[in-house]
């Protein structure tokens, strides 16, 4: 399942915090082997309550995963991909994202505006080309 053009922020974040409940992704978290202290990537974030998780989910953390838990990801079965990863890739390719954690949150009731982050990508690489070889 992808997020599609008129998904509100509020309801992406609850899809994306309940696919990272419903795989596990936040019990390992809880306990990560590379962050000791079980804060994982969260470590010092003012949102994060031990033993509760994110007091504040946004679409920035919320579709961060780290290595291990790609790893974790990629391990688990989809009944519709190939793994769980590819799954979370689908669902938040060409999401936009709000600041770092949390900061510069979007309002809850505001409908997402999906699109194509390769398409802008590589459209500023081949300008950049143009460029260096007009300058050259």
């Amino acid at each position: 399942m992808s997020l599609e053009e008129g998904t509100t922020v509020q309801e992406a974040r609850q899809l994306l915090s309940n696919f990272l409940q419903e795989t596990g992704c936040y019990d390992i978290c809880g306990r990560c082997p590379v962050y000791p202290g079980g804060e994982g990537c969260c470590r010092g974030c003012q949102n994060l309550a031990r033993g509760k998780g994110c007091q504040t989910p946004n679409l920035s953390c919320l579709s961060y995963t780290c290595g291990t838990l790609n790893e974790h990801l990629r391990r688990k079965p989809s009944e519709t991909h190939e793994n769980k990863l590819d799954e979370l890739t689908e669902m938040i390719y060409g999401m936009p994202r709000e600041g770092y954690r949390g900061c510069e949150r979007l309002p809850d009731n505001e409908l997402l505006q999906i699109s194509d982050p390769l398409v802008e990508v590589t459209a500023l690489i081949e300008l950049e080309k143009e460029n260096e070889t007009v300058n050259a």
